[in-house]
């Protein structure tokens, strides 16, 4: 690991700011679109997370205490069943 102020830590912030720069301008994570959102969340709570609430700002979770899953067929995210 590069020791803050000397030449090689300079040359890695250098480096971690061009990196960064080039990451934004080629693969740039806009807002997600509100579908792939609910379609995520749907997924999730299928597979047993529970949305209960928020805290601070962000949702809480946690995993339900069923042990038996609910099936995709229940509910698909996506309308495609496996």
């Amino acid at each position: 690991m590069a020791k803050r102020n000397t030449a090689e830590g300079d040359r890695l912030d250098v480096l971690v700011t061009l990196v960064e720069a080039w990451e934004r301008k080629h693969y740039s994570l806009s807002r997600p679109r509100r579908v792939t959102v609910d379609v995520i969340r749907r997924a999730l709570e299928i597979a047993g997370v529970e949305f209960i609430g928020e805290n601070g700002g962000s949702p809480d979770v946690r995993l339900r205490q069923s042990k038996k899953p609910r099936s995709y067929k229940q509910g698909s995210p996506t309308g495609v069943h496996p």
